[in-house]
């Protein structure tokens, strides 16, 4: 009798002991279960060059997890990984996955749960491409488990990570008229920061009276169509103190094209002609064009 009740103590220790070693598994405890939980390292606009980051946590309870794979905006170069489990011990002797892809991270807790982390530096062209999709950067995720797969289900979880981009404001366009008679000073141009108060003896002298000017090309005009990348163009150029392309000695079609910020606000100029009339009064000149901003 005193046996039979030690040898039953046994067996429950040996359960005890069972059940403590299984505390690891910090999943869902219902049978059949596929999850994708993914953080991202921001909610603000994102902007060519940022490095971003975002985290997929795969979580299975019958430790049958298997192929992962991301998708992702223009220029990201699509991960596909046949067994997100199949690892091998790194450097300092923790598991880490087999030929992980350099510049990702990857944690493994056990069979039933591992994150894995995309880094990735956005890149002009996935820009362009968020701008045409209503300023959504996009990421597609999936999951498979192997033992779910034909079982009455596809055995694939899928999740999406939006990273948002700020649409562009268009630029709204006018003519442009400038004028100078004599010796008096030009109007239509202190709007834009400009001042012409004098000349060489055969051209304009268009001084800058903003916090910047620079020189732009003809293709500019036509291709800059939003603020953001008009305020990115003119950041981005060499400033002047004055322009001087514009002749007073005789009347000419031209392709020029100069750009001002003043304040917060930036006006890009299309110079495509100047007219010069002399008379007693003196000399008369005309430019005109048309002016984004």
């Amino acid at each position: 009798m005193k046996n039979l009740f030690y040898a039953t103590l046994a067996l429950f220790m040996v359960g005890v002991l069972t059940s403590c070693g299984e505390t690891e598994d910090i999943l869902p405890s219902e049978s059949n279960s596929l999850n994708i939980k993914t953080t991202q390292s921001t909610d603000d606009y994102v902007v060519s060059g940022q490095k971003i980051s975002f985290t997929a946590l795969l979580t299975s309870t019958d430790k049958n997890l298997r192929t992962f794979e991301v998708s992702g905006p223009v220029d990201y170069a699509e991960l596909s990984v046949e067994n997100i489990i199949d690892t091998e011990k790194d450097d300092s002797g923790d598991k880490t996955l087999k030929n992980l892809r350099a510049g990702d991270e990857y944690v493994y807790t056990n069979d039933k749960q591992v994150a894995y982390t995309v880094n990735y530096t956005v890149s002009q062209n996935d820009i362009d491409e968020a701008l045409d999709n209503d300023g959504k950067m996009e990421f597609m995720i999936s999951i498979s488990d192997k033992s779910l797969i034909g079982s009455g289900s596809t055995g694939v979880k899928t999740a999406k990570v939006e990273f948002m981009v700020q649409t562009a404001t268009p630029l709204e366009e006018a003519d442009f008229k400038a004028e100078r008679s004599g010796g008096a000073d030009a109007t239509g141009l202190d709007a834009y920061g400009l001042a012409w108060t004098s000349n060489t003896n055969t051209s304009a002298i268009i001084k800058k009276d903003a916090d910047k000017l620079v020189k732009l090309s003809a293709e500019d005009y036509e291709n800059i169509t939003s603020v953001e990348a008009l305020m990115a163009a003119v950041d981005a150029a060499d400033d002047m103190d004055d322009f001087r392309d514009v002749s007073v000695s005789e009347s000419k079609d031209y392709d020029l094209v100069i750009a001002t910020k003043k304040g917060d606000d930036y006006f890009m100029i299309n110079i495509t002609r100047a007219d010069v009339k002399t008379a007693t009064a003196g000399t008369t000149v005309t430019v005109t064009g048309k002016v984004k901003n």
